[in-house]
């Protein structure tokens, strides 16, 4: 059974990254998650391939994920394209980023919730993790957690570690938080 899926991570949508992220047109965008649809792919939440791989699920086939890493205010264009076509995605945001300027605001990300985009924590700050003690460490993964809680009524079930920052120790930090992913 394969147990690997593509994950296509985004990180902004217009025609320039923004603080050294890549950006992806809208128009390109449109035009990769169409190919996605018409040629078969079965878009997945990441949620769901979690499910599927711990309980030992068959996959669908052509499985893909689709998710987006910060929250920026431009990924709303990209919500919209994706309940336009009935393709599910996380968005992973840090916590004290909803609202700032050039960020998705609360209403934003409850726009997207409703058009059945995920929200996942990419900690509160941010922060590189291998770099903190593991005090803070703790703080921003668990306390992230309780944050979209307590904003949106829905439990963040997935974490994404920002720059890829994480070793052994993180990752049981995450575990025991209770992230699925």
């Amino acid at each position: 059974m394969l147990r690997e899926v593509p994950i296509l991570m985004y990180h902004a949508l217009g025609n320039s990254g923004i603080g050294g992220c890549t950006a992806v047109s809208p128009d390109v965008f449109e035009r990769q998650m169409r190919f996605i649809r018409d040629r078969g792919y079965t878009v997945l939440s990441l949620e769901t391939y979690a499910v599927c791989l711990r309980e030992g699920k068959r996959l669908p086939r052509r499985p893909v994920v689709i998710t987006f890493d910060d929250g920026f205010a431009d990924n709303m264009q990209g919500f919209e394209i994706l309940s336009a076509l009935n393709l599910p995605a996380t968005v992973f945001v840090p916590a004290d980023s909803i609202g700032r300027s050039g960020y998705l605001s609360v209403r934003d990300l409850e726009r997207a919730l409703k058009m059945g985009i995920r929200i996942g924590s990419h900690t509160i700050s941010h922060a590189y993790l291998p770099d903190l003690t593991a005090v803070e460490r703790e703080r921003e993964i668990t306390q992230s957690r309780l944050i979209l809680r307590d904003m949106f009524g829905v439990e963040a079930e997935t974490f994404a570690y920002p720059v890829s920052g994480f070793n052994r120790e993180i990752m049981a930090m995450v575990r025991a938080a209770g992230y699925v992913c």
